[in-house]
């Protein structure tokens, strides 16, 4: 019996024009879950039809259809010396596999899945698993399709089962205090310092697991990720992300107590500019100005100058450079300096990009900055021949502080940029507009 069926699929298989029919009556019989129905050949070829009339003799030969039905095949087989061959066996031996109806699919798959799950919360942490089956339930946006692409590629989740377990492990990682560097907390977790580099499943998910932790939308661009990565303990750009400060004094907090970081501070109490990355900034408890105010500017150039100003007066500012779009180092910084009963002053370039940085700042600290340096009669007298396209003068829309808006009209009318390199930051300026 067993060679009888051997012989019947090399039949069929030494045919190649039943190969479409029979994966014909597989689909069929996938779906109803009987040999029954009919099916239809589009655009059927003479060595099909041969193959049928072979088959089915006159049956399919005086129809001249490409409809055939299933059972006529099933009942032909038995009129030839394979009737005591079961038509299923063959078909799954044709095809290499047990071919299970929609229902057994449906059955087999919830059974895998809920092994998956059972599998899971002996894996992770309840935070993890929680994450995890919300976004499989509710077929969360972005989460699930990731979790269920990984999931469908072995069919049973065990590829997605280790990574997950890799993710877990993270978690544990970052609750502490530290900061940790990506490249080694991969390397710890999984043995390999790049999975958690950008486009890998692994930060992806992290991704997503952090913003579900941290009740934040999903980061729009690297600046926002950083800021995500490093607000939960992971230091992704952590050299290249600093800021140049002076008069910036840096404490770590032991026992309760405020001590002093003596190197650090030194080159603040002598006014040196000195740059801070996130490395520094990782291991800082309590950052303080030297007074009430904080001068923030936008280019290093403006920085100098005003330092220069500053520098031999009994009552110098803090002093902090953005370097143009604000990186996640300063918003450190500004962060814990604006715990301190202190004013943040913020002066920058006369363009739609510069005011709207005037305006992100403006939204975060509210009442504990004020933009200096922005008036109309400042702006046109800093005016430069530079031109603002359509374009960039749309962004201006954008302005919120009221403060802010009225400048922007000036521009949108005189169409032109101002620098804060033209601006006169003497003492006495500086003075008026910091007391003002």
């Amino acid at each position: 019996m067993e060679n009888l069926l051997e012989e019947c699929v090399l039949y069929f298989k030494s045919n190649k024009a039943y190969k479409r029919i029979l994966a014909k009556v597989k689909e069929k019989y996938v779906g109803i879950g009987t040999f029954g129905g009919t099916i239809k050949l589009e655009n059927i070829t003479e060595d099909e039809k041969k193959a049928l009339t072979d088959l089915l003799g006159g049956k399919f030969f005086l129809k001249k259809s490409n409809i055939v039905k299933v059972n006529d095949i099933v009942e032909a087989l038995k009129a030839t010396k394979f009737e005591e061959v079961d038509f299923y066996e063959m078909l799954c031996l044709y095809f290499g596999e047990e071919i299970l109806i929609k229902k057994d699919i449906k059955e087999t798959k919830k059974l895998k899945r809920e092994s998956f799950f059972h599998s899971l919360k002996n894996t992770v942490d309840t935070n993890v698993y929680n994450f995890v089956t919300e976004a499989f339930e509710n077929k969360v946006s972005g989460s699930y399709s990731i979790l269920n692409n990984k999931y469908n590629e072995d069919g049973q989740g065990e590829e997605l089962l280790k990574e997950l377990a890799h993710m877990n492990a993270i978690s544990n990682k970052i609750n502490g205090k530290s900061k940790l560097r990506i490249a080694i907390l991969a390397s710890e977790v999984t043995n390999n310092p790049h999975a958690l580099d950008e486009n890998t499943f692994l930060n992806k998910i992290v991704t997503y697991y952090l913003c579900n932790k941290s009740k934040a939308e999903f980061p729009k661009n690297a600046e926002e990720k950083n800021t995500l990565f490093y607000e939960n303990n992971i230091l992704k750009d952590d050299i290249s992300n600093n800021t140049l400060v002076a008069g910036v004094f840096a404490y770590t907090s032991q026992n309760y107590q405020l001590l002093e970081c003596q190197g650090w501070n030194s080159l603040a109490e002598d006014y040196e500019p000195f740059a801070l990355s996130l490395v520094n900034l990782a291991k800082i408890d309590v950052l303080k100005p030297l007074n009430n105010n904080v001068i923030i500017v936008e280019n290093p150039t403006v920085f100098m100058k005003f330092h220069e100003s500053l520098l031999n007066h009994h009552n110098r500012f803090t002093l902090i450079c953005s370097n143009g779009q604000i990186n996640l180092s300063t918003f450190v910084i500004l962060d814990m300096l604006s715990k301190n009963e202190c004013m943040l002053c913020y002066s920058g370039d006369y363009d739609p990009e510069g005011l709207l940085i005037a305006d992100k700042l403006l939204q975060r600290y509210k009442d504990k900055i004020k933009p200096i340096f922005y008036s109309g009669d400042i702006y046109l007298t800093a005016i430069s021949d530079e031109m603002i396209d359509d374009r960039r003068l749309k962004q201006l829309d954008k302005i919120k502080d009221e403060r802010l808006k009225s400048i922007a009209e000036c521009m949108i009318k005189e169409k032109r940029s101002a620098y804060q390199e033209k601006l006169n930051l003497d003492l006495e300026n500086i003075l008026g507009e910091v007391y003002s």
